[in-house]
C-alpha cells in the first residue's frame, strides 16, 4: 500500500541551517572558513603582511606546554598535529593573543595533486592573515615542493620583513639542489630582509643571499624546540 504524503506536512520537516550553527557541532557547515574574507592577491592568495618585529630566541612546537609569551610557535610538524587550527580558528586565536607565531605550513608535497598543494597554500595564508587581522604577531612561513609550485607558493607573502622556513630532512644532493632552487625563487619574489631557518642553512643552500641575514636555530631533541645557536 502506497503512502500519500501531505505536502504541507512534509515541508515542516525540511529546515535550513540556522546561521548560528555554521561553526558549531553538529552543524559545522563552514568547513571552508568562509566567514572571514581576507584581502587577497590577484591569484587569490590571502595576504600576510610583512613582519618587522623582534627576532624570536626560541621556536616552540604547536601545543608545547612549556611555551611562554616570549617564545614563537612553529608548525614544522605533521599536518594532523595542527589540523585543529583550521577547524577551530577562533579557539586558537585566543591561545595566540599577545604572542608571536609562524604561519602554519600545511604540506606542499611534490607527490600531491597540484590543486591539493594550492589548497594547502591557501589555508596556510588564510590562517596567517586571519590571526594577523586579530592582533597576533605573525611571521610568514615559506615552503614549496618542486619548481612547478614557485608560481603560487610564495603568493600572498608581502615583500620585505622576516620570513621563516625549515631545512630538516635535507641531506641528499638532490634535496639540497631543490632547497637551493626554492630559496633563490623565494628571494626573487618575497625579497626578505631576514630569513629564520629551523635547522642548518649555510651548508644546505647553494646560491647568493646578497644582503639578506640568515638566523639559524638548532634543534633540541629533549625539548623538541629550536633555539638560537
Amino acid at each position: 500500500m502506497s503512502t500519500v504524503w501531505d505536502v504541507e506536512e512534509c515541508e515542516t520537516y525540511v529546515t535550513h541551517a540556522d546561521p548560528s550553527r555554521l561553526n558549531s557541532t553538529p552543524g559545522n557547515f563552514d568547513r571552508l572558513n568562509l566567514f572571514y574574507k581576507p584581502k587577497c592577491t590577484s591569484q587569490g592568495s590571502p595576504i600576510i603582511e610583512a613582519y618587522r618585529g623582534e627576532i624570536p630566541e626560541k621556536l616552540t612546537p604547536f601545543r608545547y606546554r612549556r611555551s611562554t609569551e616570549k617564545d614563537c610557535t612553529h608548525f614544522f610538524l605533521d599536518d594532523f598535529r595542527f589540523e585543529c587550527v583550521w577547524n577551530r580558528p577562533d579557539h586558537y586565536l585566543e591561545v595566540f593573543q599577545n604572542r608571536t607565531v609562524l604561519s602554519p605550513d600545511f604540506s606542499i608535497n611534490f607527490d600531491y595533486n597540484v590543486f591539493v598543494q594550492m589548497w594547502n597554500h591557501y589555508r596556510s595564508q588564510w590562517m596567517g592573515a586571519y590571526w594577523q587581522k586579530k592582533g597576533v604577531n605573525v611571521i610568514p612561513t615559506v615552503s614549496w615542493s618542486n619548481p612547478e609550485t614557485f608560481c603560487f607558493c610564495f603568493d600572498g607573502i608581502e615583500p620585505g620583513g622576516i620570513v621563516a622556513l625549515a631545512s630538516q630532512g635535507i641531506h641528499s644532493v638532490e634535496s639540497i639542489l631543490g632547497f637551493s632552487d626554492g630559496v633563490t625563487a623565494m628571494i626573487e619574489k618575497v625579497k626578505p630582509e631576514i630569513v629564520l631557518c629551523a635547522g642548518k642553512f649555510n651548508n644546505k643552500y647553494i646560491g647568493s643571499l646578497g644582503n639578506i641575514e640568515v638566523v639559524e636555530y638548532s634543534y633540541d631533541f629533549r625539548s623538541h624546540c629550536y633555539g638560537l645557536k
